[in-house]
């Protein structure tokens, strides 16, 4: 009877330095949050959301709103392409 001998698992861990996420808007739906998200990503910029308004299940105006976060590092480009465009709303 032969064993079957496999390979120990080796582990790879990957150093990544991560900025600090900042809101750049505040919007009072989820959906008009997901526009800016994606005038962000035609730019090139990633962009996440953060709403209270349980992950999108409730996206009514009484949730509270919808912040769109981006990392610090291009936060005054996705200012200045949002400033530059008419408001979503």
């Amino acid at each position: 009877m032969q064993r079957n001998h496999q390979e120990p698992r080796r582990t790879a861990i990957i150093a990544a330095t991560v900025g600090e996420l900042v809101a750049i808007g505040t919007y009072p739906t989820r959906d008009e949050a997901e526009v800016v998200q994606g005038l962000l990503a035609s730019a090139g910029i990633e962009a996440s959301i953060t709403a209270d308004d349980a992950g999108g299940a409730f996206p009514f105006v009484l949730s509270g709103a919808a912040q769109v976060l981006v990392d610090e590092s291009d936060a005054q480009a996705a200012s200045e392409l949002l400033a530059s465009k008419p408001d979503p709303s």
